[in-house]
């Protein structure tokens, strides 16, 4: 991860890291989600159903299904691990209010039921 906190891979990580804090929010809403690609058109779609959390794409034909509790806490232990990333490699872009967005003391990064 650190190949890509250095250099303008940066802004690849935070774009992607700002679209799992919004998919992490909406799925510890109750809500379906979604997840896009800066460089790339395909879509994967995250859709809750009961304790789980169906998983597709928009290019591919397969279906995965994984525990919704899980999932978010994947999300949440990728989104501290890329701050702590960004923060150590990218000089100045821990105060960034927009990297603070997924930091371990922003209020929402830790979205509850």
């Amino acid at each position: 991860m650190a190949a890509l906190a250095g250099g303008e891979g940066h802004v690849t990580l935070v774009d992607l890291s700002l679209s799992l804090c919004h998919a992490m929010s909406r799925l510890s809403s109750g809500e379906d989600a979604a997840i896009g690609f800066t460089e790339d058109d395909e879509v994967i779609r995250l859709r809750r159903e009961d304790g789980l959390v169906e998983i597709t794409s928009s290019k591919h034909q397969w279906r995965v299904s994984v525990e919704r509790e899980g999932l978010v806490g994947a999300f949440g232990d990728f989104l501290r691990e890329v701050h702590a990333c960004l923060a150590e490699n990218v000089s100045g872009l821990a105060d960034n209010p927009v990297i603070k967005r997924f930091s371990p003391e922003w209020p929402d990064s830790t979205p509850s039921e």
